[in-house]
């Protein structure tokens, strides 16, 4: 049966946003449509008909590629939704080419969308935080604004320095976690928290754009270690 053309519409868009994700993940801005065309598979004709231009196929990459959602790993204690955010981020990372892809052209000066992750993941983590203080989570001189800097800072750099082998990235985050939390949390709330890379890959394996990227790219995501083929 011939695939209805709505939904052979929508596949198409997926391909393209999906190919366009390896090679900005790769590349950076500077990869062109002929690249994306390329890694996609798709006509330059058929992608120009769903996308006017390269930004707007970023900013499909970038709308793709963001996963921050709290909601998606609530917890308690609170202090553990905000290592649940952070390593299960580092773990798609890893993973997901989109979420790869809008790290790293939120990174880059000059570009349409430089500072744009980190101003939206910025304000969930801070969220968090002040719940946590206000449930007594945190260490009494602790103040959230400053800690969200700061944890959404190191994260970033660890991001941009393991672009060439971001398979280590999420072992990098889960010590920053660690760290992180020893300076912020009380003793009580610390003896509660999972900061293992394991967790991480759990909860990145529940992720649809993990399954997503898998039946678009099957042979070219790893999965998370110890999940079946």
């Amino acid at each position: 049966m011939t695939e209805p053309q709505q939904a052979r519409a929508v596949r198409t868009r997926a391909q393209i946003v999906d190919g366009a994700a390896r090679v900005f993940a790769d590349k950076g801005y500077d990869a062109s449509i002929n690249d994306i065309t390329e890694a996609s598979g798709i006509k330059k004709g058929a992608v120009y008909h769903h996308f006017p231009t390269k930004e707007a196929i970023a900013e499909a990459v970038m709308a793709d590629g963001f996963v921050m959602d709290e909601s998606a790993v609530a917890s308690a204690p609170l202090a553990q939704t905000v290592v649940d955010t952070s390593i299960r981020l580092a773990v798609l990372t890893s993973l997901v080419p989109s979420v790869r892809a809008a790290s790293r052209l939120s990174t880059e000066p000059g570009t349409p969308f430089y500072q744009r992750l980190w101003h939206r993941y910025g304000p969930v983590v801070r969220t968090i935080l002040d719940r946590a203080r206000h449930e007594g989570e945190l260490l009494p001189w602790v103040d959230p604004a400053a800690v969200t800097t700061t944890w959404v800072a190191g994260y970033t750099g660890y991001d941009v320095m393991r672009r060439p082998d971001p398979e280590h990235l999420p072992q990098d985050i889960a010590g920053l976690n660690r760290a992180m939390a020893v300076m912020c949390f009380r003793p009580e709330t610390l003896r509660e928290l999972d900061l293992t890379v394991r967790r991480g890959e759990l909860l990145a394996a529940r992720h649809p754009k993990l399954r997503a990227a898998r039946s678009l790219t099957p042979d070219q995501t790893p999965r998370p270690p110890g999940q079946p083929d």
